[in-house]
């Protein structure tokens, strides 16, 4: 679904989502031997967004949106006659994120842009096999954790004349894994040669 609310004071409201969820079998069978593994799939996506024109020259833009994802599969395996659960995987992730930014034409030569962008991510996995010498399922793997992830920037636009732009700002990351405060200063000049070409310069910090 997608809903667009436009008003006259208070900016367009949208609000979007989608839904699916499917399932795939594959079977595989001979005179002794019937195998079969399902691989199941739900997702859901659900989104807010707001811009706001705050008079000609600035505006503000902000969005919010949430999304599950669930994925599983099992594989059932019979020979002759004897019936074994051989495997077992879920994998679920939440994710929640917000998002927003202002920009600013100053002058003629001159335009600011910021924002900030903040995810949450949690995320549960476990990936287990049927162990016969047990009679039960051994997990492989199995993740559960809740991941943060700030984000800032500023930029700031230059038109030095027709042909070449200027552009520099920073950058802000903060993870809760890392716990590290990482700023990461940038520029870039860009020179319009003609309507087909260009030739841009830039440096930086860049992390991961």
């Amino acid at each position: 679904y997608n809903i667009n609310l436009p008003t006259k004071k208070l900016g367009n409201f949208s609000f979007f989502g989608i839904l699916g969820k499917n399932r795939i079998t594959i079977e595989t069978q001979n005179d002794s031997l019937y195998d079969v593994m399902h691989a199941d799939n739900a997702m859901y996506f659900n989104g807010f967004t707001h811009s706001f024109i705050l008079n000609k020259h600035s505006s503000i833009n902000t969005s919010i949106g949430y999304s599950y994802n669930k994925e599983g599969s099992d594989n059932m395996t019979e020979f002759f006659d004897i019936k074994t659960n051989e495997l077992g995987y879920k994998y679920t992730v939440r994710n929640l994120q917000f998002n927003t930014d202002f920009k600013s034409k100053l002058n003629l030569r001159n335009t600011i842009k910021t924002g900030v962008n903040y995810q949450v991510m949690n995320t549960d996995m476990i990936d287990s096999l049927w162990v016969s010498d047990y009679n039960m399922f051994i997990k492989r793997l199995e993740i559960k954790g809740k991941i943060e992830l700030l984000q800032s920037y500023f930029q700031w636009k230059h038109k030095i004349n027709d042909y070449i732009s200027f552009v520099a700002g920073v950058n802000y990351n903060w993870s809760n894994r890392g716990k590290e405060h990482v700023f990461e200063p940038r520029a870039g000049l860009n020179w319009k040669i003609n309507d087909k070409n260009s030739f841009n310069i830039a440096f930086g910090r860049h992390s991961k």
